[in-house]
């Protein structure tokens, strides 16, 4: 049984989450060939800060999150069909949205470290900015498998 950050109870279905941490110490403009890149210098922590987070919390995170994103989508499919009402269309935007739908919970629903990550980011965030920290990376993003925004 480990304490789960997030909720402070102490669980069995904790999993370990991280993230980097560091400050940003330069920026540098690149011209190549007319396409204008910026190139961010970070000094980072070597090691991720480990999290532990358990299951619950990271389920009613990934819930809000999907239950946002369906009131998102069914107020923008209803807007879209509002004035585009035929025969067929409500049946054709219908098929569309479950299948867009769809998409979108088997990614969200595939990111659970990424998510775990981000919690744990969340949960540090302030108190390392206190201390003079400004950069933080979940740990995908630092390996450069997801890109950074």
């Amino acid at each position: 049984m480990s304490t789960c950050a997030k909720c402070l109870k102490e669980k069995d279905n904790v999993n370990i989450y991280g993230f980097y941490y560091g400050k940003k110490i330069g920026e540098e403009t690149i011209d190549k060939f007319r396409s204008i890149e910026t190139k961010t210098t970070y000094r980072m922590t070597p090691l991720p800060k480990n999290v532990y987070i358990c299951d619950d919390c990271i389920n009613k995170k990934r819930t809000r999150n999907v239950l946002l994103l369906l009131l998102f989508l069914v107020l923008l499919f209803s807007g879209l069909s509002f004035g585009i009402v035929k025969e067929n269309s409500i049946i054709i935007w219908i098929s569309s949205l479950g299948m867009v739908i769809s998409i979108i919970l088997v990614s969200i629903y595939s990111k659970q470290k990424m998510l775990g990550d981000q919690i744990a980011i969340n949960l540090f965030r302030e108190k390392l900015m206190q201390q003079g920290y400004d950069s933080f990376f979940t740990r995908d993003e630092h390996s450069g498998k997801v890109p950074k925004m």
